[in-house]
């Protein structure tokens, strides 16, 4: 469960301060977060786009960075015949 998910439930069951705690740390940045943001805008591709407000879940030796990832949808057979 992502972040925002876990927040959402914390709110649901009346935890207002964990669920704000829990998006704090969301948007907490690393000290090395433009390097890491540098880095990760190296990866971009057509189907693969950073947010425009990166989240970031710090690792001890690596960072989780909040991205897009493009899945084009399956023509149907209708699609197909037209």
């Amino acid at each position: 469960m992502n972040a925002v998910h876990r927040a959402l439930a914390l709110l649901d069951d009346g935890k207002t301060e964990e669920a704000a705690d829990t998006l704090r740390r969301m948007i907490a940045r690393p000290a090395d977060a433009s390097d890491i943001e540098a880095r990760a805008c190296e990866l971009q591709t057509d189907e693969l786009e950073l947010d425009d407000n990166l989240c970031f879940s710090d690792a001890d030796d690596g960072c989780w960075v909040s991205a897009w990832v493009w899945v084009p949808r399956e023509e149907s057979e209708t699609d197909k015949e037209a």
